[in-house]
């Protein structure tokens, strides 16, 4: 079959660039040009053109095809209704974009095209981050716990497939952006994002193949942020500790998930609607205050809250599919066919842990960041077992041939 042609991967760049950058939440006005329903649009035909292509039977695919069924089957009995479909309808535009990022990006320079753009996206995000208080321009990034964790996220992007750029433009935008991101979660003074980056920085030595060295830089580095970052930002993030607060409301709002779950352990009480039943388990005293309508502030609390045990099995599934894809195309290291894949699947995996270190803080499981990994993750596996690596510089792939015609001489 037929490549499909430079307009998907034109139109799969351009939702993420929506997605992450959001130039439409920073330059007046263009948010009324609703470009982001526009591309979706166009990328649905795409999808539907190339149907073929498509790894509909594909593990992550499926898991999230089940996963938008059980919250279909949902909005007409939740409790609210309109943020059951409102959530329902969001996942399956990310659904879309999952889809199209599994079936275009299929190739390693496409993969390291997508991976630049969203490091780019993540420095736009981080300049004006860092000039906004340590909020981004809008939605998921407008919040500065929510945009620590995208820094977080794009980080391991920066670094892990380094030695794979062919480019000094590439490595100075990439080095640019890993300076950028750790200044954003600073900026943000986000504990939760605090605690994130050590996770990922941690998951970044780990997963190097040259540990011990990027061990030693990144201590380099943890160093100087020690006495860049200033006093007053370090006792900020001892207040973790501190009983009372934002932390004790936090954990009375676990609580109530926690009731919730209990009470609807096979299904939950629907997706988006967690927020909307907090009252029933409220007990008022006078001068008391309501945490009605409120995220419970965690990944976990919220996905056994509104799915049931049912989701959160669906969610663990499509988390362990990844794993397994990852730890495959990582195996490939050193082979020939994929040379370049191993560090874009270890960005992939450490981003994930960024993701599941700050959701444990954050009610993060709507948004689109597992999912569009998820896609990063299909689009990984399917292009290191078709071999479709870049081939090898003209000097090795010739020598071969140059030894075998001297033997014949």
């Amino acid at each position: 079959m037929r490549s499909p042609g430079a307009l998907p991967l034109f139109l799969t760049l351009a939702y993420a660039a929506l997605e992450y950058g959001r130039p439409q939440d920073a330059i007046p006005g263009l948010e009324y040009a609703r470009l982001s329903l526009l591309v979706s649009g166009l990328l649905g035909i795409c999808v539907f053109q190339w149907s073929r292509r498509v790894p509909w039977f594909h593990a992550q695919l499926a898991l999230y095809a089940l996963i938008l069924a059980l919250m279909s089957a949902w909005v007409p009995f939740a409790t609210n209704n309109f943020w059951a479909f409102k959530t329902t309808w969001v996942l399956i535009q990310t659904y879309l974009f999952t889809v199209a990022l599994a079936t275009f990006v299929d190739s390693e320079t496409r993969l390291r095209q997508f991976s630049l753009l969203w490091v780019a996206s993540g420095l736009f995000q981080a300049i004006w981050g860092t000039l906004h208080g340590g909020r981004g321009t809008g939605y998921f990034q407008g919040d500065e716990n929510d945009f620590a964790l995208s820094m977080c996220m794009i980080l391991p992007f920066t670094l892990l497939p380094w030695s794979h750029l062919e480019r000094v433009w590439q490595k100075g935008l990439c080095a640019l952006s890993a300076v950028a991101c750790v200044v954003g979660v600073v900026v943000s003074n986000s504990r939760g994002g605090f605690v994130g980056l050590l996770a990922t920085a941690g998951l970044m030595v780990l997963l190097h193949p040259q540990r011990v060295r990027f061990a030693a830089i990144g201590a380099s580095a943890a160093t100087l942020l020690a006495v860049l970052a200033g006093p007053s930002y370090w006792q900020e993030m001892r207040t973790i500790f501190d009983e009372g607060g934002t932390r004790a409301d936090r954990v009375h709002l676990w609580g109530i998930a926690w009731k919730a779950y209990l009470d609807n352990p096979l299904i939950g009480v629907g997706p988006g609607n967690i927020n909307w039943v907090i009252g029933e388990y409220e007990d008022f005293e006078p001068g008391s205050k309501s945490h009605n309508g409120r995220a419970v502030h965690s990944l976990y609390l919220t996905v056994i809250a509104e799915m049931g045990t049912v989701g959160a099995l669906l969610f663990l599934a499509l988390l362990l599919a990844n794993a397994r894809d990852l730890r495959a195309v990582i195996r490939t290291r050193g082979q020939a066919r994929a040379p370049a894949l191993d560090g874009y699947a270890r960005a992939v995996a450490c981003s994930i842990g960024a993701y599941l270190a700050c959701g444990a803080f954050l009610s993060v499981l709507w948004y689109p960041h597992l999912y569009f990994l998820t896609g990063l993750t299909v689009a990984l596996a399917r292009t290191s077992r078709a071999g479709r690596a870049e081939p090898a510089p003209a000097a090795l792939a010739s020598a071969p041939d140059t030894a075998l015609r001297a033997a014949g001489a």
